[in-house]
């Protein structure tokens, strides 16, 4: 896949569609494609992840603003994503 359509890619997973649904707009041959996005050395996988998490990263950034500004809900938010990453770093 050439440089362009990983692009393409990354930016359908940033608007969080799954593989899946990314095969089927780029019109990719899912039986070929789609086991790609689970191989961490392979490119698909690096764009669609990156492309996933950068997403994740600016509702985070959105949750943790609302949160300093005394959200309650943002607050309870940033607690739980919190929780979460410690039992991660186990």
């Amino acid at each position: 896949m050439d440089e362009n359509k990983l692009i393409e890619l990354q930016q359908y997973a940033e608007l969080l569609f799954s593989p899946e649904e990314i095969c089927i707009i780029m019109e990719l041959p899912a039986v070929d494609f789609k086991h790609r996005f689970l191989v961490p050395g392979d490119e698909i996988y690096k764009h669609y992840q990156a492309g996933k998490l950068k997403t994740i990263a600016v509702h985070r950034r959105m949750i943790l603003k609302l949160a300093e500004e005394g959200s309650s809900p943002a607050q309870a938010e940033v607690t739980k994503m919190i929780s979460q990453l410690e039992t991660r770093e186990i």
